[in-house]
């Protein structure tokens, strides 16, 4: 088994100095824990994908800020919808963190 730690652990934290944070205490498996549309641009995304590569550590899993709307995501025909997870999938790891309820 392989643990980690999020950024959403240092939560109100900024995700850059949480990732800083993690990097510099010597963490080498992540998650990212996005919080606003603006921490999903590509510029950011590629600051944030040059922290983790520059300490050596590995991001597997992002946690995006979608949970209040997760079900419309994946639950509905408009296609633009994965285009947020298509950016997490691409530039950081084959796993995403969702929330939401399941009904049996």
């Amino acid at each position: 088994m392989i643990s980690g730690i999020s950024t959403a652990c240092l939560y109100p934290m900024e995700i850059e100095r949480a990732l800083d944070t993690l990097c510099t205490l010597g963490f080498d498996t992540l998650e990212l824990f996005f919080n606003s549309p603006s921490e999903i641009s590509p510029p950011f995304v590629r600051s944030l994908r040059s922290v983790a590569d520059q300490s050596g550590a590995k991001i597997v899993s992002v946690h995006p800020f979608s949970s209040s709307f997760e079900a419309f995501m994946f639950f509905s025909d408009y296609y633009r919808r994965f285009e947020v997870c298509w950016t997490y999938i691409v530039t950081f790891s084959r796993r995403q963190t969702f929330w939401g309820q399941i009904f049996l």
